[in-house]
Parts: structure tokens; C-alpha cells; sequence
């Protein structure tokens, strides 16, 4: 019976020790690894030594409780950066709201700047465009492959009873894929009718681009949406670092690019870890 038991003991400690797996630190030594709850892993960093280049670094508020992370010096704040090349960073959101006085028809649109710096794209196939009102429309526009670009949707109903819930077809809510490639964007929200005719269950119309999973309609939107920032998913990438390494056991990676330009690291397949660190994959 103790053969048996030691060997049990032996079998499991085996079994132990090449599943458990130590996680290992996605800073440069000496870096701070966190912000808040934000991880800030290498090429980023939050001191100077810390971060690859001036493009990423992040700033870290302490007056905030809990500490709040934000783009280099600008006051746009991240709320996630992945190894794979993605950084989701809060955006606003633009509405546009009933005005007493304003004759139907003469109302002006409101507009607004994506705050998106040209080095961090918006992500392909990540994101939508969001138009919530019962009497809205929303634009989008940009630049896209070196012309002007210019798309959007309507939203109308006439009651509550005619708002759909959960999925964004025109009633309530109206939603746009955003093209590969798109920059420079900026967003409009206006009313046909100034928000007259809906103004006592929807006194506004909203705007705005959204991570494709960080949204999901709700009826009650139409009443009241409270949010002033959403999620918005954009790409980062390794550029004019000619004689920069990727890590051991990793390597460059070009399929995303346009450009052949930039790179990201990645690890060869059957290692884990931060590919931009001089230890690399494991």
C-alpha cells in the first residue's frame, strides 16, 4: 500500500511540475509592469529606458484611484494592450440633442474628431460604427486609400413599441462596418426634425465607433445613453527600427503591413511569451 502511495505521490508531483507554469514579468527589468489594472508589456513602458521609443510610452496617473494609463503625453486613456498587436483606448461619443426654438430642417449636425494619432490605426475588422436616435442619422468620414471617404446610416421610429432590442437595423439603432484602412476619422450626428416629434422618449441622437465586442444595444439607450466614451480597438506595430531584434525565439511578421514597413514580433509556434523582450519565447 505505501508503494502504491508514493508512487501516486511521485505521479502527481510529475504531472505538477509540467503544468504549472511561473509567469514571468512582460516589463524590462526594473520596469513598472502595471497601471491600475492596465499591463504594460515591453515595447511599452511607462519611464524613460522603459519603452522602446517615444511612441510607447504611457503615462501614468496616480491621482487617479486606481491609477489611470494614457497614450504618451495626451489625455487618451488605454484600457488594454495586447502582444498581438491591438491597444484599446477610450474614445468619445457625439451626440446631438433636442433645441427648443430651432425650426425644423435648420438644425446643425454635430461633429467630432476620432482622437486617434496616425501611428496607432484603426484596427481592420475590429470595430463598428454606431448611430443610436429615433430620428438620426449618422455619418462617418475619413480618408481612405488617399481619397475622401464618406458613409452612414438612419435610424427612425415613431414610438418605443418600434425599437428593436439587441441588434442595430434601423430602429433605434443603426450600425456600419468600417472599411480596412480608414484614418484620419471624424463623426456626425444630426436630426431630421430637430428631435421634435421624439423628443418625449428620445430627446437625443448618439455617435460613435466601438470595438465590435465592446457594445451591445439595449432599448433604453433611446431614453437615456449615459456613456461618454467607448472602447475602440486600434493597431500598433514596430516602425523605423530597422536595427531592432526580435526576441529569442520569436520573429518579424509583415502580413499585416501595407506597406512592408512595419512589423510586429512574434513567437515560433510552440513558444510563449513577449517576443519584443531580449529573452523572448519560452
Amino acid at each position: 500500500m505505501k508503494r502504491w502511495t508514493n508512487t501516486l505521490i511521485r505521479a502527481v508531483v510529475i504531472i505538477l511540475s509540467t503544468t504549472i507554469v511561473v509567469a514571468s514579468s512582460q516589463a524590462l527589468p526594473g520596469c513598472d509592469e502595471w497601471c491600475g489594472d492596465v499591463q504594460i508589456p515591453y515595447p511599452f513602458g511607462v519611464k524613460q529606458g522603459c519603452y522602446l521609443n517615444q511612441t510607447f510610452s504611457i503615462t501614468c496617473s496616480k491621482t487617479i484611484s486606481p491609477p489611470k494609463a494614457f497614450l504618451m503625453n495626451t489625455n487618451i486613456s488605454v484600457t488594454n494592450i495586447s502582444l498581438n498587436g491591438e491597444l484599446h483606448i477610450s474614445q468619445p461619443i457625439v451626440r446631438d440633442c433636442y433645441r427648443q426654438g430651432i425650426v425644423i430642417g435648420s438644425s446643425v449636425p454635430t461633429a467630432t474628431d476620432l482622437l486617434v494619432p496616425a501611428m496607432f490605426p484603426i484596427a481592420d475588422g475590429k470595430n463598428k460604427f454606431i448611430a443610436i436616435g429615433c430620428d438620426t442619422f449618422g455619418l462617418i468620414g475619413g480618408v481612405l486609400n488617399g481619397s475622401g471617404y464618406v458613409s452612414g446610416c438612419i435610424s427612425m421610429c415613431l414610438n418605443e413599441s418600434m425599437i428593436g432590442n439587441e441588434k442595430c437595423l434601423g430602429n433605434g439603432c443603426c450600425e456600419l462596418e468600417i472599411p480596412n484602412g480608414l484614418m484620419n476619422l471624424k463623426l456626425l450626428v444630426g436630426s431630421f426634425f430637430n428631435h421634435s416629434l421624439v423628443k418625449d422618449f428620445n430627446p437625443c441622437g448618439y455617435a460613435f465607433v466601438v470595438g465590435n465586442e465592446g457594445f451591445e444595444f439595449d432599448s433604453k439607450y433611446v431614453r437615456s445613453f449615459q456613456d461618454v466614451e467607448v472602447e475602440v480597438v486600434v493597431g500598433w506595430a514596430i516602425g523605423n527600427e530597422s536595427n531592432y531584434v526580435c526576441g529569442l525565439n520569436s520573429k518579424r511578421n509583415y502580413n499585416f503591413s501595407n506597406d512592408g514597413r512595419e512589423f510586429r514580433c512574434q513567437c515560433l509556434e510552440g513558444f510563449q511569451g513577449n517576443p519584443y523582450l531580449p529573452q523572448g519565447c519560452q
